[in-house]
């Protein structure tokens, strides 16, 4: 049932094919039920809409990961077949991270720069928009602890984890620049928050988008829903109208970097975003391997 696997990129669009037999006896040394989850993990991570890593380098990474805790002969196998992913697949996903980054950030600064009525339903607006139009390319994080959550959950791989936060990274810092240059720095000065309820409030409104995101976009039992872009835009617009006025409001480590640029909070704002959102993402990560993912694989 398990012997023969050939993983090939084609396309870009990932295929599980029987293939020659040098795998056979290895694999009928494999535990059967390890290697049925990475096979049953693999197409999922290729059906889901918001998370859909179709690139054969990382779906391999994956597979191989979970291969490697029970036959590491077939894993070392896959690892040198050769068949990565050309790197412009993987630079389309970090640029679509900086695209839906930048204006994220740059519909918060205009939003508040420019006294709007409601900033909030601008930005879980922008926000909804970006992940339905980016999210078949790299899943539409804009948010490094987002990215933390996914690559906790199993959902983003260990190569792409780091240029995913540069991308998003370099998207704010883009947007802030242009929003300073269009509106300046507000004449009195950034607003500073208390810094306990700061890091409170922002852990939690952070686990919220996070846990919201794995679920509605990851999850099997939500697989191929039409949802998932208004469930995480709506969960950002709640958060900034419950707790903005506690800490803020950025919920995201870039987000978080670029309001200082703006001069809309103080420098030090910044490590509270920094530490407090990817505590939230890291424990939103966890909490969904305990409580959903052990048991998608136990039914």
């Amino acid at each position: 049932m398990f012997g023969n696997l050939d993983l090939r990129f084609d396309q870009r669009r990932l295929q599980v094919t029987h293939a020659q037999r040098p795998f056979q006896q290895q694999m009928q040394q494999t535990q059967p039920g390890l290697v049925a989850q990475a096979l049953v993990d693999l197409h999922q991570l290729h059906e889901t809409n918001y998370i859909p890593i179709k690139e054969y380098s990382t779906s391999l990474d994956l597979v191989v990961t979970r291969l490697s805790h029970c036959n590491p002969a077939i894993a070392n196998r896959l690892e040198s077949a050769h068949l990565d992913a050309p790197p412009s697949l993987n630079m389309k996903k970090y640029i679509v991270e900086l695209i839906g980054t930048f204006f994220l950030v740059f519909t918060i600064g205009m939003s508040v720069r420019g006294g709007a009525a409601l900033p909030p339903v601008a930005i879980g607006g922008i926000l909804m928009v970006m992940i339905f139009a980016g999210g078949h390319v790299s899943g539409a994080h804009f948010n490094p602890a987002v990215s933390l959550a996914a690559f906790l959950r199993g959902a983003l791989s260990k190569a792409d984890l780091l240029p995913y936060w540069f991308a998003q990274l370099a998207g704010a810092l883009l947007a802030g620049l242009i929003v300073v240059a269009i509106h300046g720095k507000p004449v009195l000065g950034p607003v500073s928050f208390a810094l306990v309820p700061s890091l409170v409030v922002e852990f939690l409104a952070t686990f919220a988008l996070a846990w919201t995101v794995l679920n509605v976009a990851t999850a099997k039992g939500t697989a191929n829903n039409s949802f998932y872009g208004l469930a995480i835009g709506s969960t950002v617009m709640a958060m900034a109208f419950a707790v903005g006025s506690v800490s803020g409001g950025a919920f995201n480590p870039a987000v978080g970097f670029a309001l200082p640029l703006m001069g809309l909070v103080e420098n030090g704002q910044c490590l509270v975003y920094l530490a407090a959102d990817l505590a939230g993402g890291a424990a939103a990560g966890l909490a969904f391997n305990a409580l959903v993912r052990s048991a998608e694989t136990t039914a």
